[in-house]
């Protein structure tokens, strides 16, 4: 499939301050040695809902404990990124089945890249579900 036109990543207040308005996502196993624990840590997800949706994006907070659509990022070079219903076909299914088993979970919305990816700050407004200030 086409990368779409415009991809977005959704991430927490912490995750946030070390993003800054204008930053790169990476992996986070090339940042901490998480390969073993955590194997889809090799990815940086990015989806192309422009609206924060936590059961369709797999961000339920259901193991992690903070909001992780509290913010959103506007990818401003994606042509690297694989849609996940191509990537999946090559990993193993039980990486597979833990995420995409959530309820609500809408994987035709998600997207990996395994290379750094360009992002500026687009937070959400208010109307789309973002808190009010």
């Amino acid at each position: 499939m086409t990368v779409p036109s415009q991809l977005w990543h959704y991430t927490c207040d912490h995750a946030q301050l070390k993003i800054g308005a204008v930053g790169q996502l990476i992996p986070a196993s090339s940042q901490m040695n998480l390969h073993e624990l955590l194997p889809l840590s090799d990815f940086v997800w990015l989806t192309d809902l422009g609206a924060p949706n936590r059961e369709a994006l797999g961000l339920t907070s259901r193991i992690l404990l903070c909001d992780r659509t509290q913010h959103r990022y506007r990818v401003t070079e994606g042509g690297h990124a694989i849609w996940w219903m191509d990537l999946r076909r090559v990993l193993p299914w039980q990486w597979v089945d833990a995420v995409e088993s959530t309820p609500g979970a809408r994987p035709v919305h998600w997207w990996a890249a395994q290379d750094p990816v360009p992002v500026e700050l687009a937070d959400i407004p208010s109307v789309l579900g973002a808190p009010s200030s």
